[in-house]
Formats: structure tokens, C-alpha cells, sequence
């Protein structure tokens, strides 16, 4: 079941995160509905009421929730301890506090206290036995079936295994895990329906009391989900409104894995108004990392959502410590490595692509210099440095017979030419550089420099200059030259 699990999921996100990009948010669209801050701080304080009121079950989800918000707070990370402490609830508060030392957020005189208030739950608690208020595992079993998986770590009971955190609870709820919403009734119901705590209730000779069923494990709370249908079994659609509902009523644990489940099932959700879930979903795995850094499914969601933001570099970087952190044959690390290999390939192309660009925007800038200089109009040229740069490049020219050289002699000649054109010896200067050219194979060459030399007799040179002129014009196969106005 997991291995077929993982296929079809991992699948879906390739193809969504292979065929999209980030699509911004568009005008007008609605301001989210809820803020970070102000959410946390309502679950804090919910918390810390519920705490000081003894509702433990309240406290615990509150602080759960707050934790969705910000996986690092170390005030919701310490009043959760206070919650599994005065529940009983050692395992849970043993990898709590396993969580904290990984987060390194607390000073290290909180975190030996902790230590040994652990202990202490340690040493309280009673040995495993069959008890009169101890239910039976069946009757757990059932007390926890309508809790909800979220994100991280849900509430289990005292002595049963923690469940893990990231897509562990996603993939049961996408594997049918979860059962309708309807089945979990609201914790004040619930009390309402079995009478008082263990806490405050006494304890009767007969039997496993509804009380002692009840407080050995509280359901927690839930936002109302359609009665006749299991989120699991619910259309892609269906979850991103139904993970919306639940955002706006703060129950950001079972949110964010619908959300998320919604938007690798449909891509196209993308460009719909998620009121801030997104980036709601973004910090909370991105910050859950860093409290869990070996976990490598938080480092896949990163990769993932950074994929879509055609964020490239931090996808890299987060697909490679997938592949680092899962193990070789397994499908996560099957497919890290192929998004790495891809997105590699893919910066390859960007990177030549890009290189291809710059040097088309370098040459588009010499060709308009080049212009400039063939105008005579080249930035801090004097008349006299047109020819001798020209002369400078056509001595390069003959050496490496390169294009980009000899348009570069003819700019600074044409620019001699346009500043200084009754200049006899600069129209000879220009007239053998296209001879050069013409003996190059470059046709049009023979008749532009016939025409230069031409010109230059009409200009009066002086004997040794006209002499040259005359030579060359035989040469060319024009040995008479046009008579002055």
C-alpha cells in the first residue's frame, strides 16, 4: 500500500511541478482572510486559557495549532510539554522534547528543567496493566477514530506509539485513513455526552467507567467535514474548498495535507484564490524542517513548492537532501534523484541560453557603436584617431581574418571618411582596404574602392599621394582619371 502510494503521489507531483510555473497573484484578488501573526498569537492564548482551565485536550489542540502556524515557537513547543506533562502523556512529551533539542530554540537551563520534569512523568507513571480505568485497545482504537491527521504530531494515548509527522499523516489520509468528519464530536459534546474527566471525576468499583474511556483519550477539534463523506474519497476540488473552510476556522493541522492533496491532484487550483493557505503551507514545511532535519517527505514538499515558484536553486537544493536523507531503491529517492538530474539539465540549458542572450545583447551594443564610429561620430574620437585605430584593426585583420576585426577597421575608415572626406590620402587610406577586401573575395569591394579613388584625385592630392592613387586605379582597371569641375 505505501509503495503503490508513494508511485501514484510522487507521480502526480511530477507532472504538475514538470508542466507549471508560479502564476502570480492577479488584480484585485481577495486579501487573505487571516494573518499569521494574529493567528498565532488567538492559538497561544487560546491555549493558554484552556491550559489554565484544565482542559487538556483544548490546550493540546490550540498548541498543536500554533504550531502548524510556526513549528519553531518555543512558547507553544514548551506549553505543549505542559500539556503531555499534566496529561500523563510521557511518549509524547519524550518526543516533544526530542523536537525541541533538534530545534535548539531554548536556552539550555529550560531544556535540562525539562529533562528532568520528563523524568519525573517517567517515574509517575503507573506500569501498563489491566486496570479497571484502563480501556481496553479496541476501545481506544474507536475513541481516536474520528481524530483528524494533520501535519504533526496528533494526539495519541498515554502509552501508544506517537504518530509521525509530514506526509505519514498525509498519506493516511489519502489512503483512507481518516474517516468522516462527522464521526469525531466536538470535545465540549463529547464531555457533555460521557460526564467529567478522570481528572475530576471519581473513580467507580464496576468496571471501565465512560468516564475513564473518555478521558484516556479526548477527541479533539474538529471543524464539521460532509457528514456522508470521508475527505479521503472527496473530489480535488472538494479538498481545496473544504482545506479553505478549515484554514478560516484555524484548524491549520488537517488544512494544510488537504490543501496540499488538492493541488497536486489539479494543478489548475493554482490560479484560484487560496486566501494565504499557500504560503501558510510553505512555512510550515519549510520551518518544520528545521526542527526535523532528517525527515526527507519535509524536504520534498520544500522542493515541490519551490518548483512551482520556478524557484530552481532552493528545488535543487532540497531534492538533493531528499536523495541525502532517503534510502537508495526507495520511490523518494527514486524520484529526487530524477529531479535533480532534471532540474540540472534544465539550469544547463537556462545557463546557455542565457549565455547566448548576453552575447546577442553585447553584439547588438558593438554593432551600434560600430554605426556611431562609421558616422564619425564615435564618443571622445578626435578626426585624427579614426585612422589610426583603422589602421590599428586592418593590421589585426590580416593576422586573424576575422569578420568582427575587419568591421571594425571599415567603421573606424567610414568614420575618417565622414569626419575628414577632402582628405586625399583618407580616401586612399580606405580605398586599400577594400582592395584587401576585394582580394579577399568580398564582392562590391573592387567597385567601393575603385569609386574612393576617383574621388580622391578630384581632391587635389599632392604628387607622391596622386601617384598611388594612379597606380592603383590601373590596377583596378580604371587608368584615366575624371576630369576636376
Amino acid at each position: 500500500m505505501r509503495s503503490s502510494y508513494w508511485i501514484a503521489s510522487l507521480a502526480a507531483a511530477l507532472a504538475l511541478v514538470s508542466s507549471l510555473a508560479a502564476e502570480p497573484a492577479k488584480p484585485g484578488q481577495a486579501v487573505p482572510e487571516y494573518g499569521f501573526e494574529d493567528n498565532l498569537k488567538e492559538a497561544l492564548e487560546a491555549g493558554d486559557k484552556d491550559l489554565a482551565a484544565g482542559k487538556l485536550t483544548d490546550a493540546e489542540v490550540d498548541f498543536e495549532n500554533a504550531l502548524a502556524l510556526d513549528p519553531e515557537s518555543a512558547k507553544a513547543l514548551e506549553r505543549l510539554f505542559d500539556v503531555y506533562e499534566k496529561a500523563g502523556k510521557k511518549l509524547l512529551a519524550e518526543k516533544l522534547l526530542g523536537r525541541i533539542r533538534g530545534g535548539g530554540r531554548l536556552a539550555q537551563e529550560k531544556l535540562a528543567a525539562l529533562e528532568k520534569r520528563l523524568d519525573a512523568i517517567v517515574a509517575s507513571t503507573p506500569r501498563a496493566g489491566p486496570t479497571a480505568a484502563s480501556p481496553s485497545a479496541q476501545t481506544v482504537k474507536s475513541a481516536v477514530a474520528g481524530s483528524a491527521p494533520g501535519p504533526v504530531a496528533s494526539t495519541t494515548a498515554t502509552g501508544a506509539a506517537p504518530a509521525k509527522d509530514g506526509l505519514d499523516d498525509l498519506e493516511k489520509e489519502l489512503t483512507g485513513g481518516l474517516p468522516p468528519a462527522s464521526a469525531a464530536p466536538d470535545s465540549k459534546s463529547a464531555r457533555a455526552a460521557t460526564g467529567p474527566s478522570a481528572a475530576t471525576a471519581p473513580p467507580k468499583t464496576a468496571g471501565p467507567p465512560p468516564a475513564a474511556v473518555a478521558s484516556a483519550v479526548e477527541p479533539p477539534k474538529t471543524v464539521p467535514a460532509p457528514s456522508d463523506k470521508d475527505l479521503s474519497k472527496l473530489s480535488p476540488e472538494e479538498k481545496f474548498s473544504q482545506s479553505l473552510e478549515l484554514a478560516k476556522k484555524k484548524d491549520y493541522q488537517r488544512a494544510i495535507p488537504l490543501y496540499v492533496a488538492a493541488l497536486q491532484a489539479n494543478n489548475g487550483l493554482l490560479a484560484r484564490d487560496d486566501f494565504g493557505l499557500r504560503a501558510l503551507s510553505q512555512n510550515y514545511y519549510e520551518s518544520r524542517s528545521k526542527t526535523d532535519p532528517k525527515n526527507p517527505q519535509l524536504f520534498f514538499m520544500i522542493g515541490w513548492f519551490a518548483e512551482l515558484d520556478s524557484r530552481n536553486d532552493d528545488a535543487l537544493k532540497a531534492y538533493q537532501e531528499v536523495a541525502k536523507l532517503s534510502r537508495a531503491g526507495d520511490d523518494l529517492h527514486s524520484f529526487a534523484t530524477l529531479k535533480v538530474e532534471q532540474i540540472q539539465a534544465l539550469q544547463k540549458q537556462f545557463a546557455l541560453a542565457q549565455a547566448q542572450q548576453e552575447a546577442k545583447k553585447r553584439d547588438e551594443a558593438r554593432q551600434k557603436e560600430l554605426a556611431e564610429i562609421a558616422a564619425g561620430k564615435g564618443k571622445g574620437l578626435q578626426p585624427a584617431d579614426y585612422l589610426k585605430k583603422g589602421a590599428a584593426a586592418f593590421d589585426r585583420w590580416k593576422k586573424d581574418k576575422a569578420a568582427s576585426t575587419m568591421a571594425e577597421a571599415l567603421a573606424y575608415y567610414l568614420g575618417a571618411v565622414a569626419v575628414d572626406g577632402k582628405n586625399a590620402k583618407v580616401r586612399l587610406a580606405y580605398a586599400k582596404v577594400k582592395i584587401d577586401q576585394a582580394i579577399a573575395g568580398e564582392a562590391g569591394a573592387k567597385d567601393v574602392a575603385r569609386t574612393q579613388l576617383e574621388t580622391a584625385l578630384t581632391l587635389n592630392p599632392d604628387a607622391d599621394t596622386k601617384k598611388q592613387i594612379q597606380s592603383l586605379l590601373d590596377g583596378l582597371g580604371g587608368g584615366k582619371p575624371p576630369k576636376a569641375k
